[in-house]
Protein backbone atom coordinates (compact mmCIF):
# COMPACT_ATOMS: atom_id res chain seq x y z
CA UNK A 1 0.00 0.00 0.00
CA UNK A 2 1.37 3.40 -0.48
CA UNK A 3 -0.25 6.55 1.24
CA UNK A 4 1.01 10.08 -0.21
CA UNK A 5 1.38 12.38 2.78
CA UNK A 6 2.02 16.24 2.14
CA UNK A 7 4.24 14.90 -1.21
CA UNK A 8 6.22 12.11 0.79
CA UNK A 9 5.75 8.95 -0.34
CA UNK A 10 4.52 6.58 2.49
CA UNK A 11 4.96 2.55 1.69
CA UNK A 12 3.14 0.36 4.12
CA UNK A 13 3.19 -4.19 4.56
CA UNK A 14 1.09 -4.20 7.19
CA UNK A 15 1.34 -7.91 8.66
CA UNK A 16 -1.00 -7.67 11.49
CA UNK A 17 2.31 -7.52 13.81
CA UNK A 18 3.12 -6.05 17.35
CA UNK A 19 5.72 -4.55 15.80
CA UNK A 20 6.22 -1.78 13.30
CA UNK A 21 9.28 -1.09 11.67
CA UNK A 22 9.50 2.90 10.35
CA UNK A 23 12.31 2.88 7.75
CA UNK A 24 13.76 6.47 6.60
CA UNK A 25 14.10 5.54 3.43
CA UNK A 26 16.04 7.77 0.07
CA UNK A 27 14.33 6.91 -3.63
CA UNK A 28 17.48 5.16 -4.31
CA UNK A 29 16.58 2.50 -1.55
CA UNK A 30 13.59 1.25 -3.39
CA UNK A 31 14.54 -1.04 -5.59
CA UNK A 32 14.59 -2.89 -2.43
CA UNK A 33 11.34 -2.53 -0.61
CA UNK A 34 10.03 -5.89 -2.22
CA UNK A 35 12.96 -8.17 -1.21
CA UNK A 36 12.85 -6.69 2.44
CA UNK A 37 9.23 -6.75 2.86
CA UNK A 38 9.44 -10.71 1.81
CA UNK A 39 11.81 -11.63 4.02
CA UNK A 40 11.31 -9.12 7.23
CA UNK A 41 9.07 -10.71 10.16
CA UNK A 42 7.41 -8.24 11.39
CA UNK A 43 5.26 -5.05 9.68
CA UNK A 44 6.97 -2.59 7.73
CA UNK A 45 6.61 1.19 6.62
CA UNK A 46 9.28 3.12 4.12
CA UNK A 47 8.86 7.05 3.83
CA UNK A 48 11.25 8.06 0.84
CA UNK A 49 12.76 11.95 1.79
CA UNK A 50 12.89 14.41 -0.66
CA UNK A 51 16.28 16.27 0.31
CA UNK A 52 18.49 13.68 1.40
CA UNK A 53 21.78 15.63 3.09
CA UNK A 54 19.42 18.46 4.37
CA UNK A 55 16.31 16.74 5.88
CA UNK A 56 18.91 14.29 7.79
CA UNK A 57 21.79 15.93 8.93
CA UNK A 58 20.54 16.89 12.64
CA UNK A 59 22.54 20.00 12.62
CA UNK A 60 24.76 22.18 10.26
CA UNK A 61 28.10 21.15 9.11
CA UNK A 62 30.01 24.42 7.99
CA UNK A 63 33.45 23.34 9.05
CA UNK A 64 34.05 20.58 6.30
CA UNK A 65 33.89 22.03 2.84
CA UNK A 66 32.33 19.00 1.29
CA UNK A 67 29.75 18.61 4.13
CA UNK A 68 27.87 22.24 3.42
CA UNK A 69 24.96 20.46 2.12
CA UNK A 70 24.31 19.18 5.09
CA UNK A 71 22.33 22.21 6.55
CA UNK A 72 20.91 20.76 9.67
CA UNK A 73 17.44 20.39 8.48
CA UNK A 74 16.80 16.99 11.14
CA UNK A 75 14.96 19.10 13.48
CA UNK A 76 12.30 20.18 11.03
CA UNK A 77 11.97 16.57 9.16
CA UNK A 78 11.56 14.99 12.41
CA UNK A 79 9.03 17.78 13.73
CA UNK A 80 7.07 16.70 10.46
CA UNK A 81 6.66 13.29 11.01
CA UNK A 82 6.22 13.20 14.36
CA UNK A 83 3.24 15.67 13.36
CA UNK A 84 1.95 13.92 10.42
CA UNK A 85 3.57 10.62 9.46
CA UNK A 86 3.86 9.06 13.00
CA UNK A 87 0.57 9.43 14.32
CA UNK A 88 -1.28 7.61 11.00
CA UNK A 89 1.05 5.01 11.75
CA UNK A 90 0.88 3.97 15.46
CA UNK A 91 -1.90 2.93 17.49
CA UNK A 92 -1.71 2.36 22.01
CA UNK A 93 -1.47 -1.29 21.27
CA UNK A 94 1.61 -1.05 18.51
CA UNK A 95 5.58 -1.10 19.15
CA UNK A 96 7.74 1.58 16.53
CA UNK A 97 10.84 0.95 16.27
CA UNK A 98 12.93 3.73 13.38
CA UNK A 99 15.32 2.37 10.98
CA UNK A 100 17.87 3.83 8.16
CA UNK A 101 20.90 3.17 6.36
CA UNK A 102 23.96 5.58 6.08
CA UNK A 103 23.05 9.32 6.76
CA UNK A 104 19.11 7.92 7.60
CA UNK A 105 20.72 5.72 9.66
CA UNK A 106 22.46 8.81 11.56
CA UNK A 107 19.03 10.49 11.42
CA UNK A 108 17.14 7.37 12.95
CA UNK A 109 18.95 7.59 15.96
CA UNK A 110 18.94 11.11 15.93
CA UNK A 111 15.15 11.38 16.33
CA UNK A 112 15.06 7.96 18.63
CA UNK A 113 16.69 10.32 20.95
CA UNK A 114 14.57 13.31 20.20
CA UNK A 115 11.09 11.55 20.72
CA UNK A 116 9.61 9.28 23.48
CA UNK A 117 7.72 7.42 20.55
CA UNK A 118 10.24 4.93 19.79
CA UNK A 119 10.82 1.34 21.37
CA UNK A 120 13.97 1.00 19.22
CA UNK A 121 16.45 2.26 16.57
CA UNK A 122 18.51 0.41 13.72
CA UNK A 123 21.37 2.31 12.00
CA UNK A 124 23.16 -0.07 9.64
CA UNK A 125 26.47 1.58 8.11
CA UNK A 126 25.21 4.82 9.96
CA UNK A 127 27.27 7.91 8.99
CA UNK A 128 28.28 7.81 12.93
CA UNK A 129 31.43 9.76 12.06
CA UNK A 130 29.06 12.94 12.13
CA UNK A 131 30.74 15.98 13.69
CA UNK A 132 29.74 16.37 17.54
CA UNK A 133 26.91 13.54 17.35
CA UNK A 134 28.60 11.22 19.64
CA UNK A 135 28.55 13.87 22.72
CA UNK A 136 24.56 14.70 21.57
CA UNK A 137 24.15 10.63 22.49
CA UNK A 138 25.65 11.34 25.60
CA UNK A 139 23.57 14.34 27.23
CA UNK A 140 20.54 12.59 25.37
CA UNK A 141 20.77 9.42 26.93
CA UNK A 142 17.69 6.38 26.66
CA UNK A 143 17.32 3.66 28.61
CA UNK A 144 16.11 0.36 28.77
CA UNK A 145 15.61 0.11 24.58
CA UNK A 146 16.47 -1.84 21.87
CA UNK A 147 19.21 -0.72 19.25
CA UNK A 148 21.26 -2.23 16.29
CA UNK A 149 24.30 -0.99 15.07
CA UNK A 150 26.56 -2.45 12.02
CA UNK A 151 29.33 -1.58 9.97
CA UNK A 152 31.11 -2.83 7.05
CA UNK A 153 34.59 -4.18 8.08
CA UNK A 154 36.14 -1.97 5.46
CA UNK A 155 34.13 1.32 6.06
CA UNK A 156 36.94 3.27 7.83
CA UNK A 157 39.81 2.10 5.31
CA UNK A 158 39.94 5.65 4.07
CA UNK A 159 42.17 8.50 4.28
CA UNK A 160 39.84 11.52 4.69
CA UNK A 161 39.79 12.60 8.29
CA UNK A 162 36.21 12.79 9.35
CA UNK A 163 35.10 9.30 7.35
CA UNK A 164 38.48 7.24 9.10
CA UNK A 165 36.85 7.89 12.37
CA UNK A 166 33.14 5.89 12.34
CA UNK A 167 34.23 2.38 13.40
CA UNK A 168 35.85 4.22 16.75
CA UNK A 169 32.71 6.22 16.88
CA UNK A 170 29.73 3.09 16.17
CA UNK A 171 32.11 1.44 18.61
CA UNK A 172 32.02 4.40 21.59
CA UNK A 173 28.38 4.75 21.21
CA UNK A 174 27.71 0.68 21.13
CA UNK A 175 29.67 0.69 24.84
CA UNK A 176 27.74 3.41 25.77
CA UNK A 177 24.54 2.57 24.30
CA UNK A 178 25.34 -1.14 26.01
CA UNK A 179 25.29 0.38 29.54
CA UNK A 180 21.25 0.60 29.83
CA UNK A 181 19.81 -0.78 26.82
CA UNK A 182 19.72 -4.11 24.73
CA UNK A 183 22.84 -3.23 21.91
CA UNK A 184 24.07 -5.40 19.46
CA UNK A 185 27.06 -4.35 17.28
CA UNK A 186 27.70 -6.43 14.04
CA UNK A 187 30.30 -6.07 11.92
CA UNK A 188 29.22 -6.94 8.45
CA UNK A 189 31.72 -8.00 5.64
CA UNK A 190 32.44 -5.14 3.08
CA UNK A 191 32.77 -1.34 2.21
CA UNK A 192 29.58 0.68 2.74
CA UNK A 193 27.76 0.29 -0.31
CA UNK A 194 27.60 -3.93 -0.17
CA UNK A 195 24.78 -5.88 0.72
CA UNK A 196 22.27 -3.24 1.61
CA UNK A 197 19.39 -5.51 1.64
CA UNK A 198 20.52 -8.10 3.74
CA UNK A 199 21.90 -5.78 5.62
CA UNK A 200 19.03 -4.10 6.60
CA UNK A 201 16.54 -7.71 6.58
CA UNK A 202 19.03 -9.17 9.35
CA UNK A 203 19.01 -5.84 11.44
CA UNK A 204 14.95 -5.55 11.30
CA UNK A 205 14.54 -9.33 11.95
CA UNK A 206 16.74 -8.93 14.69
CA UNK A 207 15.55 -5.65 16.32
CA UNK A 208 11.43 -7.78 15.95
CA UNK A 209 12.44 -10.70 17.30
CA UNK A 210 10.76 -11.94 20.74
CA UNK A 211 13.50 -12.89 22.63
CA UNK A 212 12.91 -9.89 25.05
CA UNK A 213 9.46 -10.38 26.09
Amino acid sequence: MKKIIDGYHLYIEDKGTKDIIFWIMGEHELKYWDEITSQVSCSLAGLVCHDWNRELSPWKVSDVKEFQSFSGGGEQFLQFLDSQVIPYLQTSCRRLYIAGYSLAGLFSLYAFHQSQLFAGAISCSGSLWYPGFYDFVRKHPVYHKKIYLSLGNKEHCTRHPVFSVVKTKTKQLAQFYQRDNNCLLFFEQGNHFQNVDQRMIRAMNWLASKEDE
